[in-house]
């Protein structure tokens, strides 16, 4: 007896040891985790200070860059002047693209696996449309949106959602403005940090220091912007559409017509008029420059009604084939028409209720380009779930001209006129090559460069901080993201 009842004691202090060495490891765990529930709000609250000082010294987006970064000296910036005639801005062999052109020299430290980030800035930095806007005496960024309908309960919501649109904006339109210098350099840390702590308040996703995609920040940054300049006025459309009423910009078609001219006449009226639409109920600095419009087809097979809804696109993103892919070549390589073709492919769809017949029809649907923007970007998504849940890139080597003529465009979709009896707006001049994002590397371990066109003609490719000369970008596997300017623009 006296054994058992010593075996019960020894079990029951055992049992007792055991819960107060848990009780003391969750007490452990609870002062870990409020301490770092404290180093958290110092370092909101730090961000935050640094977010409205930053805000208070951008508050005039015109002011001298030399007051908004003293790294950067008066005599070390040097922006293009507004006033310069044509001749002082470009060579006599890049006429017609020159304006587009500008010549950031200085490199963007990495703060932490931010290349993706330093890339996509460099890219939006040669795009000289987007920074003569900002650097017009009459613009400005919105602080609050105008005519937006708010209610009371999502007022607050909306507001903050805003506001980290603007300072995003504000951030990128400084890094912009500031690393156009005069001879190389690096721009300040502090720069940098503002773009990617705003960048993390729009979207999670970027706010930790790991790898990310530089499609999707060059996409986040283009849609700060495009929110914090818009406006619905005729100073961005230049006249205001003929009808008031609300429309999703979708526009039928009569594909009947026997007069191929008459048909092509009929057709880019109805687009241009779609695009006029767009433009005064989303006009912006983006909206006008890089934003383009594209068109989903549906024909039906019965009444040959067809029917285009409209979308804005600022990246048009391109697949590349893979080998279970109907053009997939045996050379394991692709060419730039081969990828317009791809995307204008069009395929049957059953069961399909038809607008016009009411009634369910097999259609033929299919997609194409409505509006060809002053700026093009093309992605070419590399980064696609091919097995499973597992995504892998694609290394096809795409080949890339450095100018993209008329006439390659429509021939890239011949196929999809012929099928869809549409005739496919073509753009009013051809593109030229002036940069493009590269990613070298795999999903695992990689990194984003930048090269890009001068106006002196030089191209030079930035790796973050590093700039150095390089060569005219052509077939690579590496090719990520391509920037085209279109010609004859003023």
């Amino acid at each position: 007896m006296e054994e058992e009842e010593e075996r019960k004691r020894r079990m029951e202090e055992e049992e007792e040891r055991k819960r107060r060495m848990e009780e003391d490891e969750r007490k452990r765990e609870m002062e870990k985790e409020e301490e770092h529930k404290r180093q958290e709000q110092i370092r909101r609250r730090a961000e935050r200070k640094q977010r409205e000082e930053e805000s208070r010294t951008y508050r005039d987006p015109n002011a001298s860059i030399t007051s908004l970064n003293p790294q950067f000296s008066t005599a070390s910036f040097n922006p293009i002047s507004r006033n310069a005639s044509r001749a002082q801005l470009v060579p006599s062999y890049l006429t017609g693209i020159g304006l587009y052109l500008s010549s950031p020299s200085a490199g963007l430290p990495n703060i932490g696996n931010t290349c993706y980030m330093n890339s996509a800035l460099q890219c939006l930095s040669h795009i000289l449309p987007l920074k003569t806007f900002i650097n017009d005496p009459n613009f400005s960024f919105t602080k609050i949106p105008p005519a937006r309908p708010y209610t009371k309960h999502t007022q607050s919501t909306i507001h903050k959602k805003y506001n980290s649109l603007y300072n995003l904006s504000v951030s990128v339109a400084n890094v912009m403005m500031t690393i156009t210098t005069d001879r190389p350099g690096v721009a300040h840390t502090s720069l940098v940090t503002a773009v990617h702590s705003a960048l993390g308040s729009v979207n999670r996703q970027f706010s930790g220091y790991g790898q990310q995609d530089s499609h999707e920040a060059l996409v986040a940054f283009l849609d700060a912007l495009h929110e914090t300049t818009e406006r619905k006025s005729s100073k961005w459309s230049g006249a205001q559409p003929e009808t008031d009423e609300e429309t999703e910009y979708r526009v039928v078609l009569n594909v009947g017509l026997s007069d191929t001219r008459r048909m092509q006449s009929e057709h880019e009226q109805l687009f241009a008029k779609g695009y006029q639409r767009f433009l005064y109920e989303n006009g912006s600095v983006v909206s006008h420059t890089v934003m383009g419009l594209m068109g989903g087809t549906v024909l039906c097979k019965d009444c040959s009604t067809c029917s285009v809804k409209l979308q804005p696109f600022s990246v048009l993103s391109l697949s590349l084939p893979t080998r279970r892919s109907s053009y997939y070549s045996s050379q394991s390589s692709c060419t730039l028409s081969s990828l317009f073709e791809n995307l204008s492919e069009c395929d049957d769809v059953s069961d399909f209720k038809c607008e016009t017949c009411k009634k369910k029809r097999t259609i033929k649907h299919g997609l194409f380009v409505a509006h060809w923007p002053k700026v093009l970007l093309l992605h070419f998504n590399r980064f696609a779930c091919t097995t499973g849940r597992f995504f892998q890139k694609n290394s096809t080597p795409v080949d890339f001209p450095d100018r993209l003529p008329i006439e390659m465009i429509h021939k890239s979709f011949e196929s999809f006129e012929e099928t869809m009896q549409i005739r496919v707006p073509l753009p009013p001049h051809s593109y030229r090559l002036i940069g493009s994002i590269n990613h070298s590397g795999s999903m695992s371990g990689g990194h984003y460069t930048f090269t890009g066109l001068s106006a002196e003609g030089q191209w030079t490719r930035h790796s973050d901080s590093h700039s150095s000369e390089a060569t005219t970008p052509k077939r690579s596997s590496e090719t990520y993201i391509c920037v085209y300017i279109r010609n004859g623009t003023e």
